[in-house]
């Protein structure tokens, strides 16, 4: 849990909660989803290098929400070892 004391790993799991319940955060990465899924219907075959760009970018928006699951399980663990 990188070195973290136990009131910064809640008081990262709390945030992390609160951005996940965010409507307009998950509104804004759907729209990037939609996004980068309508640059991948518009790629010509064979064009590695823009299919690499939008994995790149759509890897992005997964690393994000990741991060955020992440961060709410180590809460979790926290609060668990506590008991």
């Amino acid at each position: 849990m990188d070195n973290k004391s136990k009131d910064e790993v809640l008081r990262d799991a709390r945030e992390a909660k609160r951005l996940l319940d965010d409507a307009d955060l998950k509104r804004f990465l759907d729209e990037l989803e939609r996004d980068i899924f309508a640059s991948f219907l518009q790629v010509e075959a064979g064009d590695v290098s823009e299919l690499t760009k939008i994995h790149g970018q759509q890897s992005g928006i997964e690393a994000i929400r990741r991060k955020l699951r992440s961060l709410v399980d180590d809460g979790i663990v926290e609060n668990h070892s506590a008991k």
